[in-house]
C-alpha cells in the first residue's frame, strides 16, 4: 500500500474532459477518488454511446495494462 501511494499520480479532470480515447495505448490503472466517469463506445454517425460508469471507489483500466490490448472504450 505504501509503495502504491508513493508512486501514485493524482489527477483532476474538468467535467466533460476525455481521460483516454477508444483505441489508445493502455498506460495506467485508474482509481476513482471522487466524481463519475462514463465509458463510451463510438457508434456510426460520429456519435458516442455510454456503456457504463465508474464512481468513487471504483477502478478501471486494468485489463489493457495487463494484456497490452488497446482501450476498448473512451473514458470521459
Amino acid at each position: 500500500m505504501q509503495a502504491l501511494t508513493e508512486n501514485a499520480d493524482v489527477r483532476e479532470y474538468e467535467s466533460g474532459a476525455v481521460i483516454f480515447e477508444e483505441g489508445s495505448e493502455p498506460d495506467a490503472l485508474f482509481l476513482m477518488l471522487e466524481g463519475r466517469v462514463s465509458f463510451e463506445k463510438s457508434v456510426p454517425g460520429n456519435n458516442w454511446r455510454v456503456i457504463s460508469y465508474a464512481v468513487a471507489g471504483d477502478f478501471f483500466g486494468e485489463i489493457g495494462v495487463l494484456t497490452g490490448a488497446p482501450r476498448a472504450l473512451r473514458a470521459v
